[in-house]
């Protein structure tokens, strides 16, 4: 993991070994390095640089489709709810004297406000959605010189 300061530049980096013993993760070790000994990116891996790739992929992938889907939906309402309070807005012209009808306006008002809402954190969820992906997708993409740089950095060879 890389350690930065308020700035965001790398000051160290801390290198953690974990083994698996038992069936369970557990760490053996964990160093902390002077930040000058950083080189670049680090490669996200359990067994071996870049394992955790189609995970992400899938994961923001899946994330994609489930705000997506709640984006839809909420859409749906919100116009479903704009319908309303045109409708009640409608009856209230006809009877403005009428406190029932006022308070069919105010409830359609606040179920509008309350979608316009909801639409809007959907749609910040579904834009971190993307940006997970493509983060991930780019990932991918700088793999092989990743891991090969950090397969060096480790000594081993593959």
């Amino acid at each position: 993991w890389a350690v930065r300061d308020t700035a965001g530049r790398t000051v160290g980096v801390y290198n953690a070994l974990f083994v698996r013993r038992a069936g369970a993760w557990k760490l053996r070790s964990l160093n902390l390095e002077d930040g000058s000994s950083y080189s670049g990116p680090v490669a996200q891996f359990c067994h071996e640089p870049g394992d955790v790739l189609p995970y992400r992929i899938q994961n923001a992938t899946m994330r994609q489709e489930f705000h997506g889907t709640r984006l839809a939906k909420a859409q749906a309402r919100h116009a479903k709810a704009v319908k309303t309070l045109a409708d009640a807005e409608a009856a209230l012209a006809g009877r403005p004297d009428n406190a029932a009808a006022r308070t069919r306006v105010a409830q359609a008002r606040a179920q509008v406000e309350k979608w316009d809402g909801e639409i809007t954190e959907r749609k910040a969820g579904l834009a971190e959605a993307d940006t997970d992906l493509a983060a991930a997708l780019a990932d991918k993409e700088a793999l092989p010189a990743l891991r090969a740089a950090t397969m060096a950095e480790l000594g081993l060879t593959g």
